[in-house]
């Protein structure tokens, strides 16, 4: 049988672009989620997702909070936070 042998680099660049792709992946989950919620009408749950979501950085998710602040969908309308 033959064997695996990986060096201690290659270990740790496979655990670093695992963990990687779990967090985009994860993140990308929640802007899913928010965006069913927002599609359902729950605005409340979409803010949560989305918000959490744009604290890590996700783009669609920022743009996606933007979006509610300019059209006041389950926040005040607010076009200054909307620019934010």
């Amino acid at each position: 049988m033959a064997q695996i042998c990986m060096s201690g680099k290659r270990v740790r660049l496979f655990f670093s672009v695992t963990i990687l792709m779990w967090a985009v992946t994860h993140a990308r989950a929640d802007v899913a989620k928010g965006q069913e919620y927002y599609d359902q009408g729950q605005y409340k749950l979409a803010y949560q997702e989305f918000y959490e979501s744009a604290l890590k950085n996700e783009a669609i998710a920022q743009y996606s909070l933007g979006a509610m602040f300019e059209s006041g969908d389950g926040v005040a309308q607010d076009y200054d936070q909307a620019a934010n």
